[in-house]
């Protein structure tokens, strides 16, 4: 089965056009797979590139998330990370700010188990079903004790 690493990329157009302004075209795209397209996006104001992967969800591609070696602490090149994922790893995305120890900023879900929690961070991500949403993940926990839970 094709896989593709952690989504963030889109999201950076996307809300460039919902915030009223204006989304230019591609200067460059490129077809990786049937269903996924790189496109390469340059702005003037402010100045920068935007790479952008667009995924047709379906058709055998799935999304997928990775940790360099599977440890909550480690970095690891983005090459590094989709070998890691497997040979069917068609591109990523480095969806995350990370501490110089290499643990991740925001919240981080790997197959559905919390790798790490922040309180009240923005996240991307997908349901069970396959539908992308954002939001601000909160954690709510009970610690249990010898006493009782707290």
């Amino acid at each position: 089965m094709r896989r593709w690493v952690h989504v963030l990329g889109w999201l950076v157009v996307a809300a460039a056009g919902a915030a009223g302004g204006t989304v230019p075209a591609p200067v460059r795209v490129v077809q990786v797979a049937p269903e996924v397209r790189h496109k390469q996006y340059r702005l003037s104001a402010p100045e920068a590139v935007i790479n952008v992967l667009e995924v047709q969800m379906g058709g055998g591609v799935e999304l997928a998330s990775v940790k360099a070696g599977g440890q909550m602490a480690a970095r690891a090149p983005l090459t590094t990370l989709l070998r890691q994922a497997g040979p069917g790893a068609l591109a990523g995305v480095n969806g995350d700010f990370f501490f110089g120890s290499g643990v991740s900023i925001g919240p981080h879900v790997i197959d559905g188990q919390v790798v790490r929690s922040a309180a009240r961070r923005p996240l991307v991500g997908m349901t069970s079903t396959g539908k992308p949403f954002i939001a601000t993940a909160v954690l709510e926990a009970r610690l249990l004790t010898r006493r009782g839970s707290i």
